[in-house]
């Protein structure tokens, strides 16, 4: 996607986790689902990093600020 937008300068391109957010925020998915998603993503060892710093700063709500450890 990122060599795809090349083409395309004036298209934003989102990180899962950033359309993730958009869609909470639009109430198109709860936080359960969101919890689903982190957990199937860890398991799936597909966690990269950008989701891990996602998890505490874009889903606070959710998971907390990660600063107690």
């Amino acid at each position: 996607m990122h060599e795809l937008v090349k083409d395309f300068p004036d298209i934003k391109v989102w990180h899962g986790y950033e359309l993730l957010a958009k869609l909470r925020t639009a109430k198109v998915v709860n936080d359960a689902l969101i919890r689903d998603i982190y957990e199937a993503l860890e398991a799936n060892g597909d966690l990269t990093k950008t989701w891990r710093e996602a998890k505490h700063k874009a889903f606070t709500m959710i998971f907390g600020s990660g600063s107690a450890g």
